[in-house]
């Protein structure tokens, strides 16, 4: 039986000291069905040199873009050029373990209805070594539980999708904080969601970049309540819930920051 194709897809902007380990990790997977398309977002760094290691590969696809498109504008360029039925994405400075793609596909071969499997995400420090690792719990129809926040289906940009015909996959580009959020949400009618138990991302978490990174979270929540309002499928309890759990999360996150006013501002509003 042929192994159906899957794209990963990784926007690029300033990783030249990650983006080699970041292929390792794709050149390993015992799936061997992939193809890697790297977006070189306006990279000011060597990354484009990088990048011309591989500009021959028959599994790499390389864009250089003249500018920063960002995480949203950079991953659409990779949807554009994906010819897979299945996709995925790989941030420049993270890694996918060696099971990522096998466990997740077996899945999807075997069950139809699904159009989304997740798995165990490790967090890992800046020299690479493992923090922790979160694991979904959660089977079904993952709109709703999206939209409350729960953390149960949603770690990050860590959902291997299956391609339905005929639908647009795109990022909104205007929303810089959350954007794999609102991703998800645009499609997740799509199907079933589910997981595995392997672990299939490593996300390699900056302390500080986070920390001082509060204010553009919250201002992406607001884009992404402000958007889905728009929605016909969201009622107005479902945007109502959005909109408490957004804010409950970016208290306790400016409380356990030392952001004492931001989290009184919100508290008051």
């Amino acid at each position: 039986m042929n192994t159906p194709l899957v794209s990963i897809i990784t926007p690029a902007f300033n990783n030249a000291d990650t983006l080699e380990e970041a292929a390792s990790s794709v050149f390993a997977q015992r799936y061997e069905n992939w193809e890697w398309i790297v977006v070189n977002n306006g990279s000011t760094d060597h990354s484009h040199e990088v990048l011309q290691q591989w500009e021959n590969h028959p599994r790499i696809k390389t864009l250089h873009a003249s500018e920063n498109l960002g995480a949203s504008g950079g991953r659409n360029a990779g949807l554009d050029l994906a010819s897979g039925d299945f996709i995925c994405f790989l941030d420049a400075d993270d890694r996918l373990p060696e099971e990522s793609l096998s466990a997740r596909m077996n899945v999807m071969l075997e069950r139809p209805e699904v159009a989304f499997v997740d798995g165990a995400v490790r967090r890992i420090d800046v020299d690479g070594n493992e923090i922790e690792t979160r694991r979904p719990d959660f089977n079904g129809s993952a709109f709703s539980e999206l939209l409350s926040l729960s953390g149960r289906c949603f770690i990050g940009i860590t959902w291997l999708i299956r391609k339905s015909p005929g639908e647009a996959y795109r990022f909104h580009t205007g929303v810089s904080h959350g954007e794999d959020l609102l991703f998800f949400l645009s499609i997740a009618h799509l199907g079933l969601y589910t997981h595995v138990e392997e672990s299939i991302y490593d996300y390699r978490f900056r302390e500080q970049s986070a920390m001082r990174d509060l204010l553009g979270l919250e201002k992406g929540y607001t884009a992404i309540e402000k958007e889905i309002k728009t929605w016909p499928n969201v009622s107005i309890e479902q945007a109502k819930q959005f909109h408490a759990s957004w804010r409950t999360i970016m208290i306790k996150s400016y409380l356990k920051a030392g952001k004492l006013s931001d989290a009184l501002r919100l508290k008051l509003l």
